[in-house]
């Protein structure tokens, strides 16, 4: 810890110049004095620190009192979230990001949520590429367009933070990784640059799955023959998509779909490969037309063991999908289609 801004009275070698004593029977008495005002200063300064929201371990707090981040507090559901950031005084050796992570409620600002609630990130070059320069002001953009921004688990081989993001609350923060001069093997130590900040991501209007519809342009089917339906959704969103699902107990699925999935398709974009170069996200919105799920619409990655093709015999729905990230529980359905 630096030593700038120190008293005089802790030297005791020497008295206040407003007073001086030679005595020796009140020494021993100012030096107890001296010691008590040294430690309630020193007491008011950490309870000065706590009450600015700031880091204890962190010495520079200069800099993180001059550094910015701003997001809107709310944002509709399906809508872009823009962050906002300055800091004057960047480090050298570090690589900066904006970050967001579900907030479970009540965790603090001043400090970097725990990692399994990572959800998205970007630098602050507006991308998860390395940036070219130093960055001291500017904004990133959490969307579906490029440049990617969600967040994907090579371990686990899965992504979150797909757009739209679902409704809920969420933390985002501002942060340094830290590399060491000397270990280019070493891993980051991630350190916030100022306070973190609350947003909220609001329900999807009733309105968006209550006017929806989807129609199958044929009940009754063979095998090995294509699912096509009209859908109409007045509220749209970006990837959204209609996903193909057999029957359960003689009604089409409720309720979370995860897991269920047989076929799937973008309603804005012809493939899988949506309409991007950096993601598979399709960001175009079709509020109507026509969809088609055929071989081409199995999914590698889909975790249902029923999902081949061609379908076999049985009662199927197709079911318009709002959301991109599980649980996928906020759909409107078809009726049954019959495969023969």
């Amino acid at each position: 810890m630096k030593s700038s801004g120190q008293s005089t009275l802790n030297n005791s070698s020497s008295a206040p110049l407003f007073f001086s004593i030679t005595s020796n029977k009140f020494k021993g008495l100012i030096d107890k004095m001296v010691s008590k005002l040294h430690l309630s200063i020193f007491l008011l300064q950490i309870l000065s620190a706590a009450s600015a929201g700031l880091r204890t371990e962190n010495v520079d707090r200069e800099l993180e009192q001059r550094a910015l981040l701003s997001v809107k507090t709310q944002h509709a559901f399906g809508k872009n979230i823009k962050v906002n950031f300055e800091n004057p005084n960047p480090s050298k050796n570090v690589y900066t990001w904006i970050g967001v992570f579900k907030d479970t409620g009540g965790l603090p600002l001043d400090k970097i949520p725990d990692w399994s609630l990572f959800q998205a990130w970007l630098n602050d070059c507006d991308s998860q590429s390395d940036c070219s320069s130093v960055v001291k002001k500017g904004s990133v953009t959490f969307s579906a367009k490029d440049p990617k921004s969600y967040y994907y688990s090579d371990y686990y081989g899965y992504g979150y933070g797909y757009f739209p993001f679902r409704q809920g609350k969420y933390i985002i923060c501002y942060v340094n990784d830290v590399y060491e001069d000397d270990d280019d093997n070493a891993e980051a130590s991630s350190e916030l640059i100022t306070n973190c900040k609350r947003t909220k991501v609001k329900n999807p209007k009733a309105k968006m799955k209550k006017k929806a519809s989807i129609k199958p342009l044929k009940l009754n089917i063979g095998v090995g023959d294509a699912f096509k339906a009209e859908f109409n959704t007045p509220v749209v969103v970006v990837n959204q998509w209609v996903g193909l699902y057999a029957e359960e107990k003689g009604k089409a699925p409720k309720g979370d779909l995860d897991g269920k999935l047989i076929l799937w398709g973008y309603t804005g974009c012809p493939t899988h490969d949506g309409d991007q170069k950096e993601t598979t996200n399709c960001i175009k919105k079709k509020k109507k037309g026509t969809v088609t799920l055929n071989k081409n619409s199995l999914d590698d990655s889909c975790t249902n063991d029923d999902a081949t093709w061609p379908v076999p015999p049985g009662r199927y729905y197709m079911c318009v999908n709002f959301h991109a990230n599980t649980p996928y529980n906020f759909h409107k359905c078809s009726q049954a289609i019959e495969v023969a």
